[in-house]
């Protein structure tokens, strides 16, 4: 499995997601819950690099996938 490193900015963001959830649900710890699913994303992508699909209009080396309903 790849090694996971968040960049500054990517924490920064999450930093501010979680604000954002936190006070539009006023609750931490629904804020919490989507934090905890977008980092364990982080896993799955290491071990899983090519999942999604190829999103060469976006740029090279991009994926995407949706979440399953």
């Amino acid at each position: 499995m790849k090694r996971i490193r968040v960049s500054h900015h990517a924490r920064r963001d999450l930093d501010k997601i979680w604000h954002y959830i936190a006070n539009d649900a006023k609750s931490a710890d629904i804020a919490d819950r989507v934090i905890d699913s977008i980092v364990a994303h982080f896993a799955f992508l290491a071990r899983q690099p090519e999942a999604g699909r190829s999103r060469e209009d976006m740029g090279s080396q991009i994926r995407s996938w949706n979440k399953p309903e």
